[in-house]
This record gives structure tokens, sequence and C-alpha cells, in this order.
């Protein structure tokens, strides 16, 4: 199933392509998650928003399209999102979910970060994505 229309250009009926989408984002990239948030909504997609916290609990697994998205901060994303990771990792392992190295077919992830001040760009960006990717 397409996220979006195709790259023809040529708009599809919202039917075609819809499917429920998960949204997890840290507070720090409030702005960029409410908007890629409102443009999948405005294509059709029912989005479930979820500001990623300390106590934070979600299904993954229950989507088959899953946005992520965090701060960098020395190279990862913001601690509340690597402890969801890590608490998803080891849950959905313990229980046979998920194992190492095995794709999921059907499924996929969106990642994005946002950086800024005088870091060293997206040299500091790269392991961010590459950490939250891996999990998903």
């Amino acid at each position: 199933m397409q996220i979006c229309k195709k790259l023809s250009g040529k708009p599809r009926p919202a039917h075609e392509y819809s499917q429920p989408v998960l949204f997890i984002y840290r507070q720090n990239t409030i702005k960029v998650a409410e908007k890629i948030s409102r443009t999948l909504k405005d294509l059709g997609h029912q989005v479930d928003d979820v500001p990623v916290s300390r106590e934070t609990e979600v299904d993954v697994l229950a989507y088959d399209r899953v946005f992520t998205g965090s701060g960098v901060y020395t190279w990862l994303p913001g601690r509340p999102m690597q402890r969801l990771i890590e608490r998803l990792r080891e849950g959905y392992a313990g229980k046979g979910l998920i194992k190492p190295g095995a794709p999921r077919i059907g499924k996929g992830a969106i990642i994005y970060c946002t950086y800024g001040g005088a870091h060293t760009g997206v040299n500091e960006a790269i392991p961010a994505v590459k950490y939250m990717g891996a999990a998903l």
C-alpha cells in the first residue's frame, strides 16, 4: 500500500492507500510531527499520535506503518525514545514475536530526527536515525 500518491503525480483516491498509521515522537519534534501527522490525515489515513514519555506503552506491531521521530542528543535519540525502543525490543523478543535480522514483511517504518546548534550536523543525525530504524 502507498502512503502518498504515486510518483506519476496523479492523485489517487484516499481509500486506495489508506491504512492505520502509528506516529510516535518526542515532544521536542512537535512542530515536525504535527505537520507530518496532519498531512497523513489529509491523505485519508487513520493516524494514532503517541508522544513518547517514560511511561509510554504502545504495540508497534499492530500497525503496518510507523513514523518515528526524536531530537538528537550526542548522536542518539532522546532517552525516553531509547527506553521505549529497548522495552519494545525486549518485550517482543521475549514473546518470540521478533527475531534479530528477520524482515517484517508488509511492515514499514519512516524515521526522522531534528537537530540544531553547533554540532556536527548530519554526521550527528545519522547514528540517531539508524538507532531508531534498527528497532523498527
